[in-house]
């Protein structure tokens, strides 16, 4: 897309990821930011996760990382529950403050609250599938992740 097109305004891009650890991910999503340049986008990366040594490589490339609320593990569920309400609050809020107008995410986690956001926010999301056996749940009936 060129900026006539858009008024001379870039594309607001967020990229949003769980870790910025050395994961094939990861890579690839510096390899996006290379690939689509800064002409056209703006990107922003939210990680609500681990922070690693990719955040480096990104900001390297002018890109701004903001490291997001971390999730509380699901066997403690009241707690889990209220840290990613407070994660979609913040992330929400980061989207509007950024005027962000496309969610390119990757890897399950980051897939499924790319999309629910994405909705709540009125933004297109993206999901980067990495790998399909994400869809497989092994889990059993009675494992309350099943359903959430």
């Amino acid at each position: 897309m060129n900026q006539e097109k858009h008024g001379n305004h870039k594309i607001r891009l967020l990229h949003l990821v769980v870790s910025l650890g050395m994961g094939g991910a990861e890579m690839l999503l510096v390899q996006y930011i290379k690939s689509l340049g800064t002409k056209d986008y703006d990107h922003f990366v939210y990680c609500f996760e681990n922070d690693g040594p990719v955040r480096e490589k990104i900001e390297a490339l002018g890109v701004p990382v903001h490291m997001g609320r971390r999730r509380t593990t699901i066997k403690q569920f009241v707690r889990f529950t209220a840290s990613i309400l407070a994660l979609i609050i913040d992330l929400l809020g980061f989207i509007k403050n950024k005027r962000i107008q496309l969610i390119q995410s990757h890897l399950s986690h980051a897939n499924k609250l790319a999309v629910l956001v994405g909705k709540l926010a009125r933004v297109p999301a993206f999901p980067t599938i990495h790998n399909t056996m994400e869809f497989v749940d092994r889990r059993s009936r009675w494992d309350i992740r099943v359903y959430i």
